[in-house]
């Protein structure tokens, strides 16, 4: 199944649950949604808050629906840079550090997933398969259908997830509505959406230079059981949001080639 009728297929189970919330958008978040949607972008990213340590069961973590791409512990709670990639039915997505890189490479339904280790601006690729190969999986379409598609780690998926519209995420999802929007000088607007839950609520604000989306900042906080506050909260620095996908990105790299089961 392609991404178009993957997403088609989602959005007509989300509608019914969504139709009857109030849709409302703002103009420069509009354009970055419908680049997602369109699956035609290229985002360049840093991640400037690195999560807060909680127990060590963390030490091995990246997407709750992507698990297969682990971090070691020495990279678990650094800041990063990130690469996403959208381009028809292929999809890019990478997380770097400064000795440490993981990939993963969507080509229609094979997704290829491995890591690498940066020495001297040189870089040398492994994964389960072995140091300079790679084995493609099967694109996991249940997930997707389920949880949302991923675009990076799951704080970066969320907040691009935000600027969609609630039937074009998967039923159940949270719906952050449009709150506000201003100027704050030099050139610089935002605009903020918010979701409300059970036990708290989460906040994101796009921050824009003219029509360009340069910042994206969000702040959950849930009441516990005891009556206290927890809160969790990711800056995100935007290098670059354009609409075409920079097609460098959507092949394997010179250092790994794909391999298969010898029968």
């Amino acid at each position: 199944m392609n991404m178009k009728k993957l997403f088609l297929a989602a959005a007509a189970g989300a509608f019914l649950m969504t139709s009857a919330l109030p849709s409302a958008s703002a103009a420069r978040t509009d354009a970055y949604r419908d680049m997602l949607v369109k699956h035609s972008c290229t985002v360049k990213y840093e991640n400037i808050t690195p999560a807060e340590r909680i127990h060590n069961r963390d030490k091995v973590s990246l997407t709750e629906s992507y698990g297969k791409m682990t971090t070691p512990e020495l990279y678990t709670n650094q800041s990063y840079k990130g690469v996403l990639v959208l381009s028809g039915d292929d999809k890019y997505v990478e997380v770097r550090y400064p000795e440490y890189v993981r990939c993963e490479l969507t080509k229609g339904d094979d997704v290829y997933r491995y890591q690498g280790d940066i020495k001297k601006n040189s870089v040398k690729y492994h994964s389960d398969a072995g140091n300079g190969k790679v084995k493609a999986d099967k694109a996991d379409q249940e997930s997707q259908l389920l949880y949302g598609e991923n675009f990076g780690p799951t704080e970066v998926s969320q907040l691009l997830s935000v600027m969609l519209k609630p039937e074009q995420k998967p039923a159940g999802t949270a719906y952050y509505y449009y709150v506000n929007g201003g100027a704050l000088g030099n050139g610089m607007t935002y605009e903020d959406y918010r979701a409300d839950f059970d036990n708290g609520l989460g906040a994101v604000r796009y921050y824009f230079q003219g029509n360009q989306l340069v910042k994206i900042a969000a702040a959950r906080y849930q009441h516990r059981a005891d009556g206290s506050l927890d809160g969790q909260k990711c800056i995100l620095k935007i290098d670059e949001f354009s609409a075409t996908p920079e097609e460098s990105y959507l092949n394997l790299p010179a250092g790994i080639k794909a391999v298969t089961d010898k029968k």
